[in-house]
């Protein structure tokens, strides 16, 4: 099923060694091998072990950042580097990562090094950054005048600024977590392309490079960097929907690299699996083509499309991740134009289906550029795509039949491929999918049956519930009322066979202890069991329970209350310079993430400093600021934070089981008084907005007259226009969305506003 090719023609063999990183159309299929805090599974070691099945199936395999990074830990994901030529990080030593690349390449496999060159720490927050040394290309070393006018930390030593820093409503550069690199700067481009060379070198043998953050600089310097090192791939990460800013960026490095198809992304979560599958296709010119960069054919050969990858997927704040039937996602995706990049996930929980999906793929010479157009999307989703050496049509939905003279070659729950001419399939090693789910049903409504059994008696059984709500597995459901030192198993009531379940992180798992026969509650409450049957290892989440008869007490929250209403039972506030409370609301569960909230906007002024107050207990302390936000405007002290910069905040105050912890955002609904940072520069007397969050309408409080709203995405895309001051969200996902403000003097402003 392997590997790379070309479409053969008049293309020049100088012209494909030199621009080697952006092949004409290439067969290859990427897997990011890797998620956010995936260490537990991906390290260099334990993805040796894997080698050859992961190289049987991937032409490209995409790791993590490999150098030394800041803080250290067993699980820092690298994208704050510290010492680019030290590559002993949570992922493992040097060594093992040259056994892995060894392995990858043994298969055939190419391994692509993912690059963070737009921000990199330093031996202190003033930057200090560490000698470099990269062997025979040399000692380098840059200097803190390198760091950008525009970075928090800047010593104005340096007249540059990040690349268009200014834009106002993006994310440019500006990485406020990390010094930003002045790219400008002959030292910074000399020791980027002595680290770029060095990993391509004789001893690590990297073979492309995944750039991070490339909004950060010049594209300009990207092709600098790709014509100076020749990689056999390159693409970078342009985080942004736009057709246009992707097709730009591109352009902007002469077309020497691809970049990831953002556009293809967010077509599918829009789609979100669901029966609207015009939002799967676009129009190149009077062709109706799959939706992103790929529509376009002088694009689609620079388009890396993927599904989700480690920034989109939980467990980050606001994920844009894709929650639909996974295999119908990775049936759209391969089966289409551009170079596709499996999720390290979906590849997990579904392997057997992508496999074939590959296979398939392959046999009929589908590539990066080929011609794919949409033929139907009233009532399921029909590509075609025409490959070099035959024809694939993918279907995705709910359809009878077969398409006249073509094959069945596989299929799954709601999508399938058609070939015109057969196609030999791999083995499923033993249990694949078969259309249905992971745990080997073939399909339909399950035939198997599972229950808890508690104190080795009684048995509560679990209701079928699909696919998983916390993953993308099938999923058995039951609550169960226990007592404190009441043990359970899963039950198999099929095969009365009883297993203990590895128990996930998460939820309630912390009340449970897991022995070798029997797991122990170790807290009296109501819990949800989902089960969930996976390909290889069947797991089982725990969370507070629903839907429980008699006994027990309910646990509640994730916050260890142990029912009741929390908008009672607890109290929170933050307490500003030790004696001022500004007590916080319960919101419910958070729209951060999936534990209970307080909130409160409050005004600071610099200098000001604040803990979370617990109301009822009397107590204060520091909660763990999480880093997102605003928070960046705040120093955490052993006894309280200080406010850095004027402003009006808001303070979410997550409970959690194991850690509290305090999300800190622009502000709105605050008091008068103060700088309010929501406000832009043209300078409006007062503006907020209320309720926020909201479930529906929300209304802009202003002692000017409002002209036009326009709400955006986080990606900077327009959703929603309005002109009046009140306006309706209902129709959009929750989210955090940034709202625009034309008042009719000719003033703006900009505001946040959570959809719940």
């Amino acid at each position: 099923m392997k590997k790379f090719a070309f479409l053969m023609g008049v293309w020049a063999a100088s012209i494909c060694t030199l621009f080697a990183q952006v092949p004409l159309a290439s067969e290859d299929v990427m897997l990011q091998a890797f998620y956010w805090n995936s260490h537990s599974e991906t390290k260099w070691t334990q993805l040796e072990s894997q080698a050859a099945e992961i190289g049987e199936t991937f032409d490209l395999v995409w790791l993590p950042p490999a150098s030394a990074a800041e803080g250290g830990g067993n699980m820092n994901m690298g994208y704050h580097p510290w010492k680019w030529s030290d590559l002993n990080s949570s992922w493992g030593d040097i060594n093992e990562l040259i056994d892995l690349i060894t392995a990858l390449h043994a298969k055939d496999c190419k391994v692509i090094a993912d690059i963070v060159i737009n921000h990199r720490a330093g031996n202190s927050a003033a930057g200090d950054f560490p000698m470099d040394d990269f062997g025979s290309y040399g000692k380098k070393k840059i200097p803190n005048s390198c760091i950008t006018k525009d970075d928090e930390n800047s010593n104005s030593s340096c007249t540059d600024y990040d690349y268009k820093w200014n834009v106002q409503g993006d994310m440019w550069g500006g990485y406020a977590a990390a010094r930003d690199l002045a790219h400008s700067k002959n030292e910074v481009r000399d020791a980027v392309k002595a680290y770029l060379n060095w990993l391509k070198g004789t001893v690590l043998k990297f073979d492309g490079f995944r750039y991070d953050l490339v909004k950060g600089y010049d594209p300009k310097y990207t092709k600098e960097y790709n014509t100076a090192t020749k990689p056999y791939f390159s693409v970078g990460e342009f985080y942004q929907s736009n057709y246009d800013a992707l097709a730009g960026w591109v352009n902007g490095t002469g077309k020497t690299s691809l970049v990831f198809d953002f556009c293809f992304k967010q077509a599918i979560y829009d789609w979100g699996g669901g029966s609207n599958y015009g939002k799967l296709a676009w129009m190149d010119g009077q062709t109706k083509r799959p939706a992103g960069l790929i529509h376009n054919a002088g694009m689609r050969q620079y388009a890396v499309t993927f599904i989700d990858n480690h920034d989109t997927a939980t467990p980050h704040e606001w994920p844009w991740e894709y929650k639909g039937n996974i295999e119908q996602a990775n049936a759209i995706m391969l089966s289409a134009a551009g170079i596709p990049c499996v999720f390290w996930k979906h590849w997990k929980s579904n392997k057997a289906a992508i496999k074939k999906m590959i296979t398939i793929r392959k046999a009929m010479g589908v590539n990066s550029n080929s011609d794919v157009t949409v033929d139907n999307t009233s009532g399921y989703y029909q590509s075609t795509a025409r490959g070099t050496k035959g024809t694939l049509i993918c279907r995705v939905g709910s359809w009878s039949g077969i398409p006249d003279g073509y094959t069945e070659a596989c299929s799954g729950s709601g999508w399938a491929y058609y070939t015109s001419s057969e196609v030999v399939l791999p083995d499923d090693n033993g249990g694949g999918n078969t259309g249905g789910d992971d745990s080997g049903n073939t399909g339909g409504v399950t035939s198997y049956s599972y229950a808890i059994r508690v104190n080795g008696t009684t048995n509560y059984e679990a209701t079928y519930m699909g696919k998983a709500q916390f993953s993308e597995h099938e999923e058995y459901k039951v609550s169960v009322k226990l007592n404190a030192g009441d043990t359970f198993e899963t039950y198999d009531l099929v095969n009365n066979a009883a297993w203990v379940m590895k128990i996930e992180d998460g939820g309630e798992s912390a009340n449970f202890t897991a022995g070798s026969k029997s797991v122990t509650c170790n807290k009296t409450g109501c819990y949800d069991f989902y089960i969930k049957m996976l390909y290889e290892q069947d797991i089982m989440y725990i969370g507070a329970g629903t839907n429980c008869s008699g006994g027990g007490s309910d646990s509640g929250d994730d916050s260890g209350n142990t029912g009741g209403n929390l908008a009672t039972e607890y109290s929170y506030s933050i307490r500003v310079n030790g004696k001022v409370d500004h007590k916080a609301t319960y919101m419910g569960k958070s729209a951060h993430s999936d534990h209970d909230e307080f909130m409160v906007a409050v005004q600071l002024k610099k200098g000001d400093t604040f803990v979370a107050y617990d109301l009822n207990n009397e107590a204060g302390w520091v909660m763990a600021i999480e880093s997102y936000g605003e928070y960046a405007n705040f120093t955490a002290g052993e006894d309280f934070v200080t406010c850095n910069v004027d402003g009006c905040y808001n303070f979410y105050i997550k409970m959690m089981y194991q850690n509290d912890s305090m999300y800190i955002g622009a502000g709105t609904n605050c008091p008068t008084g103060g700088t309010t940072v929501d406000i832009d520069e043209v300078g409006v007397s007062y503006v907020s907005i209320y309720p926020n969050p909201t479930n529906s309408t929300a209304t802009i409080l202003s002692d000017k007259e409002v002209s036009d709203v326009t709400v955006k995405n986080l990606s900077g895309i327009t959703v929603a226009n309005f002109n009046s001051n009140q306006f309706d969200l209902s129709g959009l996902a929750p989210s955090l969305y940034l709202v625009d403000i034309l008042f009719t003097n000719g003033e703006k402003a900009v505001q946040k506003i959570i959809k719940k």
